[in-house]
């Protein structure tokens, strides 16, 4: 087994735009270099929001070198302004089936400085369930909205 150093040169760009008090759109060009004379793994990216007081709808669509195009939808709806519910879909798993594609979680604002969010997702390796507390030293999500 030989080694040796190769250079790498990469990098991401993005831009985001506030169209309207409703609508934002972003666009993201993700690792345009090589590694060791190799391709890394290249992609762009664009997606859009739109959302009300309660309720967010977002897309995304990218093309991913080694996998094509891979389109991606969901939405969030929010209970009782403390509790948020949320549903997708993701076009790389239809071709495990449609089940597969789907995926969910809820949120709940414990507090002004704490959030909980549990989401479940299926993918290659069976199911994943994901638990994240989120802590803020500020306010600044509670006063702006849940979005």
């Amino acid at each position: 087994f030989e080694s040796e150093i190769k250079p790498a040169i990469s990098g991401d760009a993005g831009f985001f735009c506030l169209f309207k008090d409703w609508w934002d759109i972003g666009l993201a060009v993700c690792n345009p270099g090589k590694f060791g004379g190799f391709p890394l793994p290249f992609s762009i990216n664009i997606g859009n929001t739109f959302y009300s007081e309660k309720l967010l709808i977002a897309t995304d669509v990218g093309w991913f070198r080694d996998s094509g195009i891979v389109a991606s939808v969901g939405a969030e709806y929010l209970v009782f302004n403390f509790i948020s519910l949320r549903a997708g879909l993701n076009t790389s798993m239809l071709p495990a089936g449609f089940l597969s594609a789907l995926n969910g979680g809820a949120g709940l604002d414990a507090s002004k400085n704490i959030k909980i969010d549990y989401s479940i997702a299926d993918n290659l390796m069976g199911f994943n369930h994901r638990v994240s507390l989120l802590f803020s030293f500020s306010s600044s999500w509670q006063s702006e909205g849940s979005f």
